[in-house]
């Protein structure tokens, strides 16, 4: 071992050291304690394969969340078997008394780019989620939406774009009036309707890439800028995917630092690979160790401490984060 790397590798174990505790040797202690220590918020996205796992196993579940310390969850939820499967429904209103009783907010991830082209999607899968909410005990169902409409993923040569729907987005189509623009405003308007279904009381969440903010401060969109999300959403999302802090760090400080609403922004880290969401080492955390995940996590988390907009973290997904938490 060459004495360059010896150094990298002690360097790592005095901030390991730091960020731990003595006292903590477990993976979920480690994350717990690391989540306690800064007092923040931290959630964990949830898809269908882990949901399918553990369908007759919501202890289990919750268990496991409890244990790593997550304070929120934003669960993959399927608004038709939410209408008309009874198990399916059942399914959830366990799971969700469950979490409520660990104080786990549970937000439901509903509308997506399909919204943009057909946005009648919007009033329908809203109407399905109130109604099951209004089923649920009181205080025991969905604490709130969670869009997760990406316009930048309507791009060329995708077959399952409506031939008639007329934008695509291309990174040659940036400009007031071009594709990338009318699909910007596509969103807003969403958001808006999305809003006015649910009510200014409901909480309202929007996932965003941590590009918008830049190419609508350059003038590159008319739309699309911090602010623009947080009229209608009570909190944004920003997928801030990278394996180095340093990127992750710089992909939010300027949605951190204008954005108007205190605890509005939650940092997104993604910790999967070749599961929901796919990506590549150089956007997840997957592969590089457990140590250096937590390492990087206090990194992120101290920089954005110092921003009233900052709420906390969120997981992406919890399938790879506990692989990742085996490393």
């Amino acid at each position: 071992m060459n004495k360059k790397r010896l150094i990298i590798i002690l360097i790592l174990v005095v901030c390991v050291s730091n960020v731990l505790g003595s006292k903590e040797k477990k993976p979920s202690g480690q994350f717990k304690f690391l989540i306690k220590k800064y007092s923040i918020g931290c959630g964990v996205y949830i898809y269908k394969r882990t949901l399918i796992k553990y369908e007759k196993e919501v202890s289990s579940l919750v268990k496991i969340l409890v244990q790593f310390g997550f304070t929120e969850v934003y669960l993959s939820v399927s608004s038709k078997r939410l209408k008309s499967d009874g198990k399916y429904k059942q399914f959830f209103k366990d799971l969700l008394s469950a979490l409520h009783i660990n104080k786990i907010k549970a937000q439901a991830i509903l509308l997506d780019h399909k919204v943009l082209y057909e946005p009648d999607m919007i009033k329908e899968r809203l109407v399905i989620y109130l109604n099951f909410n209004n089923e649920c005990k009181p205080g025991m169902g969905f604490y709130g939406v969670n869009a997760d409409i990406e316009p930048h993923i309507l791009k060329q040569g995708r077959d399952w774009i409506p031939k008639t729907f007329p934008y695509r987005w291309d990174k040659n189509k940036y400009g007031i009036g071009k594709d990338n623009d009318e699909l910007m405003k596509k969103v807003m308007t969403s958001l808006s309707m999305a809003k006015k279904i649910l009510g200014k009381k409901k909480h309202f969440a929007q996932a965003i890439p941590h590009f918008f903010h830049h190419h609508a401060v350059k003038g590159d969109l008319s739309t699309g800028q911090i602010n623009d999300f947080l009229k209608n959403c009570s909190e944004v999302v920003i997928m801030a995917y990278s394996s180095k802090a340093e990127k992750v760090i710089s992909y939010c400080k300027d949605e951190l630092k204008y954005a108007k609403k205190k605890k509005s922004i939650t940092i997104a880290v993604k910790t999967s690979l070749k599961t929901k969401g796919g990506g590549g080492d150089s956007t997840s955390f997957y592969g590089a160790g457990w140590d250096n995940f937590l390492v990087s996590l206090e990194r992120i988390i101290k920089d954005s401490k110092k921003y009233p907009s900052f709420k906390g973290l969120a997981v992406f997904e919890l399938a790879g984060f506990l692989e990742l938490s085996k490393e």
